[in-house]
């Protein structure tokens, strides 16, 4: 078990626009885990993050 400990990730409410900055901070940080926590790819991991909770915002408001 990893001494970090996990982030619960919490997606937009469907009235905003776009997920939030924690939701995204969030997400890329257990990405960075994930990847063994390389140094220098913070952004790679905040990129990726913030495109799926994107697309599972978009997806979400869709269904609604």
């Amino acid at each position: 078990m990893s001494k970090h400990s996990a982030r619960k990730i919490t997606l937009a409410k469907p009235s905003e626009p776009s997920p939030n900055h924690e939701a995204i901070e969030a997400m890329a940080y257990q990405l960075w885990l994930l990847r063994g926590c390389p140094i220098g790819s913070d952004e790679e991991d905040w990129y990726r993050a913030e495109a799926e909770l994107k697309d599972k915002h978009q997806a979400n408001q869709h269904a609604a």
